[in-house]
């Protein structure tokens, strides 16, 4: 499922520590690059998410992954600052199986991507990575000609609030489809943006992320990532 485990709150400046002011860069993972890394990235953040546990920190490595899949990643020179993965599905039951949870969503909404494993280095949280990669995502799937985007969220989170307003809706779904993590809440937030809302969802996050990463350097990332997308949606 899709498990943002990053938790987008701004940490105390008096704490945080001093990270190089080199310029971010946004790669593709669409084989078995950095494996290891999104591995240790995954589950150590998930591990100290707070919204929900990780019983077996198996469930959520790069093997694991569905075949029609592939993550983006945003670097800071060598250190790998966030990443979340991007599935396609071609229809409902396919997304069901991804998110581990109902998708009571239209056949119109279909094919789709969902925006799932997110997970963001501790030390860069309250940056906003996070709701930068899922923009990301958005533009790919926009470039592509995908119907919507789809995830599961946590209630009550920053970044699930950040994601209402770049667009997304929501429904209240069960948590006890969830095979990866176990929630203590009895339900989850289904976050689903279709493709009509997407353009001024990509315009509100350029804003939201202006000085965070400038677009030219995003753009060689986002024309692989749709090359790829396109790939997955092939009869």
């Amino acid at each position: 499922m899709l498990q943002f485990a990053t938790v987008e709150t701004a940490v105390p400046s008096s704490t945080r520590p001093e990270i190089a002011a080199e310029p971010y860069s946004v790669m593709v993972a669409s084989g078995r690059e950095w494996e290891h890394e999104i591995d240790e990235l995954r589950i150590a953040s998930y591990r100290t998410a707070g919204y929900f546990k990780l019983p077996n920190p198996d469930t959520v490595r790069r093997r694991t992954d569905p075949d029609d899949s592939f993550c983006l990643v945003i670097r800071q020179g060598a250190v790998l600052a966030a990443t979340v993965r991007l599935a396609y599905v071609h229809e409902r039951t396919a997304a069901e199986a991804v998110l581990q949870g109902p998708v009571p969503l239209d056949g119109d909404d279909f094919p789709s991507i969902t925006l799932c494993r997110g997970a963001t280095n501790p030390r860069f949280r309250g940056q906003g990575l996070m709701s930068l990669l899922v923009a990301l995502g958005v533009s790919v799937a926009h470039r592509a000609g995908i119907r919507s985007a789809i995830g599961m969220q946590a209630d009550g989170t920053p970044h699930f609030e950040e994601m209402t307003r770049a667009g997304w809706q929501c429904r209240d779904v069960a948590t006890h489809f969830a095979r990866s993590v176990s929630f203590e809440t009895p339900t989850m937030k289904l976050v689903f943006l279709r493709k009509a809302r997407m353009v001024d969802s990509i315009e509100h996050s350029k804003r939201r992320h202006a000085n965070t990463l400038a677009p030219a350097r995003a753009e060689p990332a986002i024309a692989h990532a749709v090359s790829v997308l396109r790939k997955m949606a092939r009869p």
